[in-house]
């Protein structure tokens, strides 16, 4: 099926030091030229079903689906978390009534685990995606604290 929509975002690299944002600490931070990329297509339902080529790849947990509304995450480093805490970042601030289901894949060539901030880069492609096809009329600012929110 081709997707109706695609959203990208960079990784990084911390000139001071990896780990250090959601920390608090200073950084000083700077794109990179590898992207993570999130394909959707709308699905008529009120779940998200989320496949990451990459970690199917390499024989990891690489599926997910959950609702729309709070959900409870996974143990462990699941990387279906990040989108789920995006989700619930967006429910509490009374998004809920305008987010309908979708069918995503991702895909990448950021070193999950790297220091690059992979998962940074997957929270901001995802809240982009939901605040373009939904017209959430998010900031950048908005996304940056809805995504930082998401993974904290």
């Amino acid at each position: 099926m081709v997707a109706q929509f695609v959203v990208s975002s960079p990784g990084r690299a911390d000139f001071l030091n990896t780990h250090q944002d959601y920390k608090g600490l200073p950084v000083v931070p700077a794109a990179i030229n590898l992207r993570l990329y999130v394909s959707a297509t709308l699905s008529g339902g009120d779940k998200f079903n989320v496949r990451s080529l990459d970690l199917e790849r390499y024989g990891e947990p690489s599926v997910d689906s959950f609702p729309i509304g709070i959900n409870e995450m996974e143990k462990g480093k699941f990387f279906g978390n990040y989108l789920r805490g995006v989700i619930n970042v967006l429910v509490k601030r009374g998004f809920a009534g305008r987010i309908r289901g979708m069918d995503i894949t991702i895909r990448s060539n950021i070193p999950i685990g790297s220091g690059l901030a992979s998962s940074a880069a997957l929270e901001v492609a995802f809240t982009e995606l939901l605040n373009h096809v939904f017209d959430l009329k998010l900031s950048r600012r908005d996304v940056a604290e809805i995504s930082f929110s998401a993974e904290n």
